[in-house]
């Protein structure tokens, strides 16, 4: 008789159809449902995840969350009434508000080489970088980062390169960036698409931490 074996889970009520709706950081672990964000957090004596707070403070449906990679009691998310909130989960309260960030982001991520910065980007561009503190806050634009041909599922940061990221779209093509060189636009889509109006849309993307060059993509077929 053979045995069932789970090899996923989709908690209830998180979404299937946005991308970057689950995020992780030390002993806590987010997802999002359509109009709220749930934080579990380690119980060390029970050995197991216990919800510690809903946060809802959206009011149409949740785009996207990452967690900040410096500051564990900190996350970003957006939602399709063009707003991004910096949420502080130790205090269970929202610490900064954009409320309009002339598009609904499609996908949020903290920059890792710029203090209080949160980068966010819609459709086909561009890139958007928030500084939500310190003595200079603001937005800026990512202008080499736009007029894509398809639009932008998720991007990812280099995580030692300063400046450089990739973006993964719905064609299953890939578009990086770098400082000082020039862009890379729709490369690496899947051949079974070549020539075609199909799509396959990247579904996931990573840089390799131990290499400085090469990424993990991942389509749906």
């Amino acid at each position: 008789m053979s045995r069932v074996k789970q090899v996923g889970l989709l908690a209830a009520g998180c979404q299937p159809w946005n991308k970057d709706v689950c995020a992780a950081s030390g002993e806590r672990f987010a997802y999002c449902a359509t109009l709220a964000i749930y934080i579990y957090q380690l119980d060390q004596q029970y050995n197991e995840y216990k919800l510690r707070s809903i946060m809802s403070e959206h009011k149409k449906t949740i785009t996207a969350i990452s967690w900040c990679p410096d500051n564990p009691d900190l996350f970003a998310s957006s939602s399709a009434d063009n707003l991004l909130i910096i949420w502080n989960v130790a205090e269970q309260k929202a610490v900064a508000r954009l409320d309009n960030t002339k598009g609904v982001p499609a996908s949020v991520s903290w920059c890792w080489n710029l203090a209080d910065g949160v980068a966010f980007v819609s459709q086909r561009g561009p890139l958007y970088i928030w500084v939500y503190g310190g003595p200079d806050p603001g937005v800026t634009v990512h202008k080499e980062a736009h007029s894509f041909l398809s639009d932008i599922c998720l991007f990812r940061w280099h995580p030692t390169k300063k400046g450089k990221l990739v973006f993964g779209h719905t064609d299953g093509s890939l578009s990086v960036f770098q400082p000082g060189s020039k862009g890379q636009k729709h490369v690496l889509r899947p051949e079974s698409l070549e020539g075609t109006d199909e799509e396959d849309p990247i579904s996931a993307l990573e840089w390799d931490i131990l290499s400085t060059d090469y990424l993990l993509g991942w389509t749906k077929y």
